[in-house]
């Protein structure tokens, strides 16, 4: 369970952030606990969908990251008078299999991000890269270059998106893959993700609490 606010200087608690982790592809994986603890360690306050802490009013929040999700949310229709930010994070699909990847959350994520005209799709590949590069620096990446990853899948970001990061080959050589990318579409800031593992195993979610905390502060 969240702690709740431990420095209410640095954040603004009302509204927090939302982990949804339930109606998800992988169920017996790992949940956004991870995440919690990194919040929690911040200062700001979150709410863990598997543990039922979930408030059911979708306002309490500014960021939402919702993982692998396949199932429709109850909040999907507030979405459209929330404001805030929302990560979508997707994974790998490998056709050949096994391991399959998450191609019903990829779907569902295409699928919402064509209904709300957001230029970003998942593709279905399978890419195995450890590291990922910073594409541009602004107010979602400026305070990491690069984060931790692994196998995921490729980003196809359209001329009215931003692509944010890109996995690079062995030593940081080309080619350059998209793997997360952000389109502000009225008053929500979408942000896809092929690589919704970054976000389960504690120790490589711990190294990205400077990314975790801005997702959440930036504007």
């Amino acid at each position: 369970m969240g702690l709740g606010c431990l420095n209410p200087g640095k954040c603004n608690c009302s509204p927090s952030v939302l982990l949804w982790d339930i109606g998800r592809e992988n169920p017996s994986a790992t949940s956004l606990e991870a995440c919690q603890d990194v919040y929690d360690g911040l200062g700001i306050a979150s709410d863990l969908a598997s543990a039922g802490e979930y408030s059911g009013n979708l306002s309490d929040y500014k960021l939402i990251l919702a993982l692998w999700t396949y199932v429709d949310p109850p909040w999907l229709a507030s979405l459209s008078s929330w404001a805030g930010r929302l990560m979508l994070a997707g994974d790998y699909y490998n056709v050949s299999g096994p391991p399959y990847g998450t191609p019903n959350s990829n779907s569902w994520i295409n699928a919402l991000c064509t209904t709300k005209g957001v230029d970003i799709q998942i593709d279905s590949d399978y890419i195995n890269r450890s590291n990922y590069a910073r594409t541009v620096s602004n107010d979602l990446t400026s305070s990491s270059a690069s984060l931790s990853g692994g196998i995921h899948s490729t980003i196809t970001v359209g001329p009215s998106a931003t692509q944010l990061y890109h996995s690079v080959g062995t030593f940081g050589a080309p080619p350059y893959i998209p793997c997360v990318a952000r389109h502000r579409v009225g008053d929500i800031d979408y942000v896809v993700n092929g690589d919704g593992t970054m976000f389960v195993t504690a120790g490589a979610v711990a190294s990205k609490a400077a990314w975790l905390e801005q997702l959440f502060t930036a504007p």
